[in-house]
């Protein structure tokens, strides 16, 4: 197990979820604590949204290039 922090990511032009403007910063859809979306509370009462959230994060990471931590990750696996 590796643990790093968001920075290694954020490097790639990723953003953070606790830094200014990070997912968890950013109301989503009238949401304004957007840390209860990733929890089955929310899943069971609004699936919809739960995936388009995550679809949406993952729209963010086309294009985004890998570190070279990333990298050194990877070839230590």
């Amino acid at each position: 197990m590796i643990l790093t922090g968001a920075g290694l990511s954020a490097a790639s032009g990723i953003p953070t979820f606790r830094d200014a403007g990070g997912f968890w910063k950013t109301e989503y859809k009238g949401i304004k604590d957007p840390t209860k979306i990733c929890t089955m509370e929310f899943f069971d009462k609004n699936p919809i949204d739960y995936w388009d959230w995550h679809f949406d994060f993952k729209k963010i990471l086309v294009g985004k290039k890998h570190t070279p931590g990333h990298q050194a990750i990877y070839d230590y696996q």
